[in-house]
């Protein structure tokens, strides 16, 4: 989605990320693949920009604690490779997504370096240009607007105690890059092949910038419970990345405050706060869906945490040399090798190289149909990819290809069904069966399962695709188009991240529903366990599975085993829950169905719902 907006100039995903698609576009004129590894590529050069800044900004953050030292330049370059070598960054670190992150970082880092510069040596230039890149912060990623409001508090308290006269003129220097990094939207939401959601006003665009697509009054409200949840997580996560250096910035903090306790107080303010702010605003359910998509979010937190980890290490590395008086080549023998050896194991892990399964899938989707006919599509991980080949690599253009969240492709169909930026479910469903009644009964195809049920619609198994037709009709088998597909992934790419599992998944998980469908158990079990084994933890899976035991093996028993693990591992799931809760009903099992009325009940946050579930809950109560 992010190639797609670059290569043709459009607009994104909220809210827009402006200047990394120009940068991104830039990147298209490399004479190097295929459009999306040139992008790919992008964000590997921004992430050894982050290397360079991340390296001079630790060594003038050392001279602040001591005089200048052998080990600065060592700890520096050591510390530096960690961080981008550590799991969550290398993880993003050579795809475009990522890029957006890496992109954050580096203007955090050239705010940091220059406030740092300014604060040591008094350069009025550092102060100017730190401003001036503080107003790309939140335009870069909204994450670090927190930082910025901070920063910019520290920079304007340190100028006025030094009675600095050009305060406003550098006040100038920020809203300059802040305003003018919002023009390309605001150029380009009426002009560009593709724009996010159909923007075609002014009020519109400020409500895309400002993200209030993303507020979802259905989202699982902010509790204690998933703030230590997401919390834990979050440490555990930051204990992964740097293993036994997560003791040193530990220390850190103690050096720290004994020497610099100002700043220490307010570095150490940042991290808290704005660790909290993510926690706060980012989603508060448990699925590890969630988790994996916020885990970029936190790098900026792992960064400055970086600083306590120098402070720390340093002041380690000087107890051993002057107290114990071990050889200072010996302590940087023995650092070399650990980052060494750190470097190794984690890029092992996180060798993506071999990585082809948004391209694989995207084909794979759009050569399913023919000519003429027409697929519609919600989940990110589908559309996005058929995005890319349609605008980008301009293949198969006379299928149209709907996305259900009226967000990319083709949306011309759900105009009516707008009402102030946001689709009317109701209208837009409406607008899908109309088509599906004018003359396109053979022609209409999903890319999730779906069901109209007082239309008397449902889908059914297309290859890889669900093709719309009435419930009692009788369909021709379709299990040949399975052999069409490429999926490389499945065998060449080493490590599987959660979408590549979730995708790889739902191939194997419909080679086991043709297998149900033709009573072959062995190979039905066969598929089963191998999507199991390859996306256990993909909640989607687990019911995809449990949909098969239900229609397909009238197996109730499994059924509900694979229904309820998908709940465990996704307990805001309210679908599965009704789910669950209506079998037990039909069953019979009162107890059962009681206990995940309670379990239901625990989850919600919504008045009227937990009055009715309290309702059935002392019902069954006096009835079982």
């Amino acid at each position: 989605e992010i190639a797609s907006a670059a290569y043709n100039l459009s607009i994104g995903h909220p809210p827009g990320y402006p200047i990394f698609l120009l940068f991104g576009k830039i990147a298209t004129f490399l004479p190097l693949g295929d459009i999306a590894f040139r992008i790919n590529f992008l964000s590997v050069i921004l992430s050894a920009v982050v290397f360079l800044l991340l390296y001079i900004s630790i060594k003038k953050f050392l001279i602040i604690i001591d005089k200048k030292n052998i080990f600065f330049e060592y700890i520096s370059i050591a510390l530096s490779l960690i961080f981008i070598f550590s799991n969550d960054f290398l993880s993003i670190a050579t795809n475009i997504k990522g890029g957006i992150y890496v992109f954050n970082i580096i203007v955090v880092l050239v705010c940091i370096y220059s406030t740092i510069c300014y604060y040591v040596d008094d350069d009025i230039r550092f102060f100017y240009l730190s401003m001036y890149f503080a107003g790309f912060m939140p335009v870069s990623h909204q994450t670090s607007l927190f930082i910025m409001i901070i920063l910019i508090f520290f920079l304007l308290y340190i100028a006025n105690k030094r009675k600095n006269k050009n305060i406003i003129k550098s006040i100038l220097f920020f809203f300059l890059s802040f305003i003018t990094s919002w023009f390309y939207l605001f150029i380009r939401y009426n002009k560009a092949i593709n724009v996010w959601a159909g923007i075609d006003s002014v009020n519109l665009l400020f409500d895309f910038i400002l993200r209030k697509v993303y507020i979802n009054q259905n989202d699982p409200v902010f509790t204690l419970s998933s703030c230590f949840s997401k919390l834990s997580w979050y440490l555990k996560n930051y204990f992964e990345n740097l293993n036994v250096l997560f003791l040193f910035t530990l220390f850190g903090f103690f050096i720290l405050y004994i020497k610099l306790k100002k700043f220490f107080l307010i570095s150490f303010s940042v991290i808290i706060l704005n660790l909290f702010l993510i926690i706060y605003f980012t989603y508060n359910g448990n699925s590890p869906e969630f988790f994996y998509v916020n885990k970029p979010f936190y790098l900026l937190n792992n960064l400055f945490s970086l600083f306590f980890l120098a402070a720390g290490f340093f002041s380690f590395i000087q107890y051993l040399k002057n107290r114990l008086k071990i050889n200072q080549y010996i302590i940087l023998i023995i650092l070399s090798f650990y980052v060494l050896l750190y470097i190794f194991i984690n890029y092992t892990k996180n060798d993506y190289s071999r990585q082809f399964l948004a391209y694989d899938h995207g084909l794979n989707i759009l050569k399913t149909v023919t000519p003429d006919d027409k697929i519609f599509g919600k989940s990110d991980i589908y559309i996005f990819n058929v995005q890319y080949i349609k605008q980008v690599k301009k293949m198969y253009p006379k299928i149209t290809v709907y996305d259900q969240n009226g967000n990319v492709l083709d949306i011309s169909i759900y105009k009516s069904a707008r009402e102030k930026g946001i689709l009317n479910r109701k209208m837009q469903e409406k607008v899908e069966i109309d088509m599906y009644f004018k003359n396109n009964k053979d022609k209409i195809y999903f890319m999730d399962m779906t069901s109209y049920p007082e239309y008397n619609l449902l889908t059914r198994p297309y290859g890889i695709l669900h093709k719309l037709t009435d419930s009692s009709s009788i369909m021709n088998k379709s299990e040949n188009l399975m052999k069409i597909y490429c999926i490389r992934d499945l065998y060449n790419c080493k490590n599987k991240d959660y979408f590549i599992r979730y995708v790889l998944g739902r191939y194997l998980v419909r080679m086991a529903e043709y297998s149900a469908m033709d009573f072959n158990l062995n190979r039905f079990e066969f598929y089963k366990n191998y999507a199991l084994n390859l996306a256990g933890d993909v909640p989607n899976i687990i019911k995809n599975i449990a949909s098969i035991y239900f229609h397909n093996l009238k197996d109730l028993k499994n059924t509900m085993k694979y229904l309820e693990m998908a709940v465990n591992i996704d307990s805001y799931d309210f679908a599965a829950l009704n789910l669950i809760i209506s079998l037990y009903h039909e069953m019979g099992m009162r107890e059962r169905e009681l206990y995940w009325i309670k379990f239901y009940y625990e989850k919600e946050w919504r008045r009227e719902i937990k009055e009715n579930l309290l309702r059935q809950i002392n019902y069954l109560k006096t009835n079982i």
